[in-house]
């Protein structure tokens, strides 16, 4: 077991490569180390705690994806350090009930007024409801739609026949009145109306995986949703050739093993709804090298154990010398022989991980804020006092910086309150009246603010240096 602790230090200090020139930080997260001029560098961030949800990277070098969990410094050129950014989001848990039927797992935030929309998720064949509320993922997606202000929501295909010869999937049909999912979907969602829990002003929206997107794309159309995002397959041409509904595609650039051609579907069925003139957007997702930190997001995934299942990985010669995935972990399963007994319990969502890194035929959560950013193109305004505020989001100066002692906001702060980092992400100080504080004995170098509304919404980041 010497080999993990030898990356163990890696994983602290020296990232991918030990060419010096330029120095890259990485608080909270893999990727950092001594690097040539011109290197690009991949780099991922540490699972978010309890309570917060991933937001950005705060950096003074350039990056391919600032929202994004899995990123890449595109070309260092200079010293440069990169903390991700986590915001306050609630810490919720969904209701489970049988309603028509049928098991429904839903989630509101908030009065019917106050929420951006409701999420309506369909999984793929022979999937279920729940899923998308415990599976890491899922889960990873959910979160961040609820701190965006969504409701969310999943059921399941009516077609439930154990022992069938055919998988559990949506029904195709495409009318209101003869496909039996929407019928059921209708049922539900005016439970919803008669609870006060929506009302007939809150916008829809639908996100697909697999089999579950084809019907995303028909439901959509026929319920006039304000948008859908398509995940790993094209939807019904037919479909896409009628919907108003803006669409968003979500493809795998290896997503290949079942159906070869799924990605060109994808790009095919996008070119036909921009040609028409309805939104829609289209993000390939690409391969990502495994780090050593990629498997702590799974419950019961210490960050030790994410760098001993890498390792495993790494020596029994399943990455390539630049860590990416050198197999179609979709089609090949033997990489599992070499995890130890005691990773049998997360073994599939082990499994999730790699087939995430190398794009082949799953869902993921590493791009949720491509999805969102649509969605919120079309999502009803919100109306609350931290909605205004964020209206105006990036209002905020400090003064002076580079700073030696004290610092202030113009203008200045009211009822919002700061928090305050240093280059290793810790907070030193959190709270009201900063520009009453001494921060002279503080030590040189980078820091990061962020600044919230007095109800704990994320307003601004702001990026210092202490001389």
């Amino acid at each position: 077991m010497i080999y993990r602790w030898i990356v163990f230090f890696s994983f602290l200090g020296t990232g991918f490569c030990a060419a010096q020139n330029n120095n890259l930080i990485v608080n909270a997260g893999f990727g950092g180390g001594n690097y040539t001029t011109g290197d690009s560098v991949f780099v991922l961030a540490n699972p978010a705690k309890a309570g917060f949800v991933f937001s950005q990277w705060s950096t003074n070098t350039a990056l391919s994806d600032t929202f994004c969990v899995a990123t890449k410094v595109k070309a260092l050129n200079t010293d440069a350090v990169l903390s991700p950014v986590f915001v306050p989001a609630p810490v919720w848990n969904f209701t489970n009930e049988a309603i028509n039927g049928s098991k429904v797992y839903s989630y509101f935030p908030a009065e019917p007024g106050q929420l951006r929309g409701l999420i309506l998720f369909f999984h793929g064949s022979n999937g279920n409801g729940v899923s998308w509320f415990n599976k890491v993922e899922n889960r990873n997606f959910l979160n961040t739609a609820v701190e965006h202000g969504y409701a969310v929501m999943a059921t399941e295909s009516v077609d439930r026949i154990t022992g069938g010869s055919q998988p559990w999937q949506w029904n195709n049909a495409v009318t209101i009145n003869s496909n039996p999912d929407i019928l059921n979907i209708n049922h539900i969602l005016d439970t919803f109306k008669t609870r006060g829990w929506i009302n007939t002003d809150t916008r829809l929206f639908g996100v697909g995986f697999s089999q579950g997107s084809g019907f995303c794309s028909i439901i959509a159309a026929l319920k006039n949703f304000s948008a859908n995002s398509l995940g790993a397959t094209p939807g019904i041409n037919a479909v896409i050739a009628q919907t108003l509904s803006p669409t968003y595609w979500m493809a795998s650039r290896q997503d290949e093993n079942a159906d070869p051609q799924r990605l060109n579907k994808c790009i095919s069925n996008y070119n036909t709804l921009v040609s028409r003139g309805i939104p829609a957007k289209l993000h390939i997702h690409a391969p990502f090298p495994v780090t050593p930190n990629r498997f702590w997001r799974i419950p019961g995934i210490d960050s030790l154990s994410s760098i001993d299942i890498y390792n495993r990985l790494k020596i029994n010669g399943y990455l390539n010398d630049r860590d990416f995935v050198n197999f179609n972990p979709d089609a090949q399963t033997g990489w599992k022989s070499v995890m130890q007994p005691t990773y049998n319990s997360v073994l599939n969502d082990t499994e999730d991980q790699v087939i995430i890194c190398y794009t082949e035929h799953k869902f993921h959560s590493d791009q949720v804020h491509y999805i969102l950013q649509f969605f919120d193109l079309f999502a009803k305004p919100v109306t609350t006092d931290a909605a205004v505020v964020n209206s105006i989001s990036f209002q905020y100066t400090v003064v002076p910086n580079p700073f030696t002692d004290h610092i202030s906001l113009l203008p200045p702060l009211k009822t919002e309150y700061v928090v305050l980092h240093d280059a290793l992400g810790r907070t030193v100080f959190m709270g009201k009246n900063i520009e009453l504080q001494d921060f002279s004995a503080f030590s040189k170098g980078f820091y990061v603010l962020q600044i919230f509304d007095e109800k704990g919404a994320y307003i601004q980041t702001i990026q210092l240096i202490k001389l």
